[in-house]
């Protein structure tokens, strides 16, 4: 089991799928938002602190607009993020 946030096509892809290739008609950003946020609980990770409502959409717009990637996503998320293995040992 990886301890780290991975960015192949197996782990991080959904926020920015649906960000860039927008696959509804509407809401695609929130549907990123969301995914994210459910790949993140799904794969038993916890959130140490909640990005505020102004990063979040920072980030959701530079994977939208193209100026952030996959590893830079996965960058952002590791501030706020705590592993399996991490919240385990606490």
């Amino acid at each position: 089991m990886s301890t780290g946030i991975q960015t192949s096509s197996t782990r991080l892809p959904s926020c920015s799928v649906a960000c860039m290739n927008h696959p509804l008609p509407d809401g695609n950003k929130r549907a990123a938002w969301l995914s994210m946020r459910m790949f993140v609980a799904i794969n038993g990770w916890s959130w140490v602190k909640t990005p505020d409502v102004d990063d979040a959409e920072r980030i959701v717009m530079a994977v939208a607009s193209g100026e952030a990637n996959e590893g830079e996503v996965a960058d952002w998320l590791r501030t706020f993020l705590a592993s399996p293995a991490e919240t385990e040992a606490s």
